[in-house]
């Protein structure tokens, strides 16, 4: 799987992108929910450069054909070499709030999401304490 340099916005967009894919599925009401968060704009890219994270993503998630597991098709040090690629502050708080507005969009909310966003929180507590952890 392809890695950005620690703190950019392609690193906050790779995490972000890995949430979108956590259920082995894309559905365009997700980024529609980016669109209304005004990710792309907060990111620091395009929306075009978004997407190109995510299809790199997918694509290499895609190429191992593993079955699902805990963490969607991810598993869990990948999961948390692309957590530990955010360590600034500002930058977690905007992953996990656009993770947060995200998951729920596609109308289901699953658990290899809802196991993704917990271990944000187990690896980021302190960085996150007084944002909100309810999806939008």
């Amino acid at each position: 799987m392809k890695t950005y340099p620690c703190n950019s916005p392609q690193a906050t967009a790779h995490l972000v992108s890995l949430a979108m894919l956590a259920d082995a599925s894309y559905h365009p009401k997700e980024v529609s929910a980016l669109d209304q968060a005004r990710a792309f704009e907060r990111l620091g890219l395009s929306r075009e450069e978004f997407l190109e994270i995510a299809r790199d993503s997918f694509t290499a998630l895609m190429a191992r054909l593993r079955r699902p597991g805990p963490y969607g098709l991810l598993e869990l040090e990948e999961l948390d070499a692309v957590i530990d690629a955010v360590q600034d502050t500002a930058q977690r708080r905007l992953a996990f709030d656009l993770v947060m507005a995200l998951l729920p969009a596609d109308g289901q909310v699953r658990g290899s999401e809802l196991a993704l966003a917990r271990r944000l929180m187990e690896r980021w507590a302190p960085s996150l304490e007084g944002v909100p952890t309810t999806m939008h």
